[in-house]
């Protein structure tokens, strides 16, 4: 009995589904003749479109936009500001600080270079190490162009050269002057005679001069007759005089002091003073230069004691305002000098340390 209750249901079901069907399509049957009156066709003919309520401002905007515009920099407390061109600010790394580079209340970014510098030139400043950066590759960083208030974007504009000088390396030659004997007894006499010694670090090592009187004429003073030192000291004449010593208590001595010109050319007119039975030294330099900028890293050239030179170097150059005048006292440092609006200046240069 199940089975017949089943099989009714599905006939009912089959019979409503084909009712349905019937039903729709009579629908769109009688629907399909009122379409063209639910939806009329568009008139013939062009219809102007509606009014537009803002028209004159469009067409005002658009012969406007067609006319050439000069814009003019506007000053703000006295600061120049560009038309559409932000305030230009800047933020220390790991500081909530913001620093408005325009404007001059705030403090430097990078000391002593002053914030308007960097924006003057057109300069990012946003770099911890912007001021030892080169953008014109002159071989001079933004700070010592600051300083000598050149061009930093400009190739042909740097300071002078001598900022770039340093020195590679200093050569050295040690003699040793001993004033080794004469034939003087009390008070100088036109014929007595005096003797030299001297020793050098350099090849030959040693050297004694003839007994010579002091201040003859002709050369006849000059000395020694041979390599090292060949004819480069002149006696001029020897002092006498008795003073206590202390080394012997107190005990009248008699002292002879030995006065020596040189004649070496970077040294003439130079005078040393050594007494009977003592010795001096005396140091010859030969510095090594080169300049540290662009072009220039791979030149070396050397320079004697007193010697003057150009920058950049030119053995034949017509000017050749430094002088290499030596080392410091401390033999630290050596000495470059140059006159500049009637003032002598110095470099200080650190001699480079020897390897042992």
């Amino acid at each position: 009995m199940a089975a017949n209750l089943s099989e009714s249901y599905e006939k009912v079901i089959l019979v409503a589904a084909v009712l349905i069907a019937l039903g729709l399509g009579t629908v769109v049957y009688l629907k399909a003749g009122k379409i063209e009156e639910d939806f009329p066709p568009a008139p013939a003919g062009n219809n102007p479109p509606p009014d537009n309520p803002r028209e004159r401002e469009i067409g005002a905007a658009i012969e406007d936009l067609g006319e050439t515009h000069r814009f003019r920099e506007s000053v703000v407390e006295g600061r120049r500001v560009q038309t559409f061109t932000g305030r230009p600010l800047f933020v220390k790394k790991g500081e909530d600080d913001v620093v408005d580079l325009g404007d001059p209340r705030y403090p430097p970014v990078h000391p002593p270079i002053p914030n308007e510098w960097w924006l003057r030139h057109e300069l990012d400043p946003g770099y911890a190490d912007s001021p030892e950066r080169d953008p014109d590759e002159d071989g001079f960083a933004n700070l010592e162009e600051f300083e000598a208030e050149t061009d930093p974007n400009n190739l042909e504009s740097h300071p002078p050269l001598i900022r770039k000088l340093r020195l590679a390396d200093m050569k050295t030659v040690l003699y040793r002057l001993t004033y080794s004997g004469h034939t003087a007894n009390g008070p100088v006499k036109p014929d007595d005679t005096f003797q030299f010694r001297l020793r050098t670090s350099g090849r030959p090592k040693s050297n004694t001069s003839d007994f010579m009187k002091a201040g003859a004429p002709g050369g006849a003073s000059i000395f020694f007759r041979r390599d090292p030192a060949m004819l480069r000291f002149e006696l001029i004449e020897v002092k006498f005089e008795r003073r206590p010593d202390p080394q012997l208590g107190g005990m009248i001595k008699d002292v002879y002091t030995a006065i020596i010109a040189d004649k070496r050319p970077n040294k003439a007119g130079r005078i040393y003073k050594v007494e009977k039975g003592e010795s001096i030294l005396i140091r010859d330099y030969t510095a090594t230069f080169f300049l540290d900028a662009v072009n220039q890293g791979a030149v070396n050239f050397e320079v004697e004691e007193n010697e003057s030179f150009s920058l950049p170097y030119d053995p034949n150059a017509a000017e050749k305002p430094y002088v290499f005048r030596g080392v410091t006292d401390d033999r630290e440092q050596a000495v470059v000098e140059w006159e500049e609006e009637n003032e002598t200046k110095r470099r200080l240069l650190p001699v480079p340390e020897k390897e042992e």
